[in-house]
């Protein structure tokens, strides 16, 4: 019976039957008797191309022909992988959405609104929309998160009231008690103006943030009616 050594086989006992330096290098593919000095292993293409690790450092080194200073590794959905000069127009692009919404009826005194968002004006990114006006964030990370409601006093407020609007951030459903924006109290005039409350936060995978409002209302004035006309939610991922 006659046994054949294959040539890997071979590299492998002849690597083990000789001294400690050689032990610690392996060459495959093109030149294989051929190794750098300092480089555990070495893959070289017919074309000069190569891999290698570097037996001090474990530095990896991956020559193809497309390296170039301020390159990265990326790969193509088969696990192809080459280097490539990021640049905006190749970047995936960071999560972002905006929606409006946020009407509501007349404020009372004391009685909190959850506000919803429903209408999606713009999303990328990462997000997953289970009901209308409810935006899940997909990835960790630290995000903006603002809103921006339009109020509007009636013709019949004529500074007899004061009011504030307290604005409280919503994690999940869950109501947060630290307010993110407290009015002071100001008597209520006919008009109609810009609120805008922000939160930095960080927010965990599939989960979501929205806004409520809390009326302080005294001395309430009859014919005196104050409603949120509608608003916009932006969230914004922060690298």
């Amino acid at each position: 019976m006659k046994f054949k050594i294959l040539p890997l086989v071979f590299t492998f006992l002849l690597i083990n039957l000789c001294g400690n330096d050689l032990m610690a290098q392996l060459k495959i593919g093109n030149n294989p008797a051929t190794i750098e000095a300092t480089s555990n292993l070495e893959v070289e293409a017919s074309d000069g191309r190569k891999f290698k690790i570097d037996k001090t450092t474990g530095t990896v080194t991956i020559k193809d022909g497309s390296q170039e200073n301020e390159k990265v590794l990326v790969s193509d959905a088969e696990g192809n992988a080459r280097w490539r000069l990021l640049t905006p127009s190749n970047l995936s692009a960071f999560p972002f959405l905006l929606a409006a919404g946020a009407a509501t009826g007349p404020l009372t005194n004391g009685e909190r609104v959850y506000l919803s968002f429903p209408s999606l004006m713009w999303a990328q990114g990462g997000f997953h929309i289970p009901l209308s006006g409810v935006y899940n964030v997909l990835y960790e990370g630290k995000y903006n998160v603002e809103t921006s409601l339009t109020i509007e006093n009636s013709e019949g407020c004529t500074g007899t009231s004061l009011m504030g609007i307290e604005v409280n951030p919503v994690y999940s459903g869950v109501l947060s008690e630290y307010a993110v924006l407290d009015e002071r109290l100001a008597p209520v005039y006919q008009d109609r103006y810009i609120l805008k409350a922000t939160v930095l936060t960080n927010l965990m995978p599939n989960s979501n943030l929205s806004f409520s409002i809390l009326p302080n209302i005294k001395s309430p004035q009859d014919g005196c009616v104050v409603k949120v006309l509608g608003g916009e939610f932006k969230i914004s991922y922060l690298p």
